[in-house]
């Protein structure tokens, strides 16, 4: 996934769309008759802001910071 610069979808899938499937909160599932050309580009970019919020919110559980590099968005954009 990296050379199309997708790296964020492990952190997103997993632990966002698999605990949101089909609701509204849900960037990886289009909505009702929603067509691909507006699907594509939500999906592309709230999937990204909602792996970042999962990550910052997986490390203040581990009690570090955002900005450490045990941040995988971090990684995830260096790769």
């Amino acid at each position: 996934l990296a050379n199309v610069n997708y790296m964020h979808w492990g952190e997103e899938h997993l632990s966002g769309h698999h605990e949101t499937v089909a609701t509204p909160n849900d960037p990886a599932t289009s909505r009702l008759n929603e067509s691909l050309y507006r699907f594509l580009p939500r999906t592309l970019i709230y999937s990204w802001f909602s792996a970042r919020d999962l990550e910052n919110k997986r490390l203040k559980n581990e009690g570090k910071s955002r900005f450490s590099l045990h941040n995988r968005m971090f990684w995830n954009a260096v790769i």
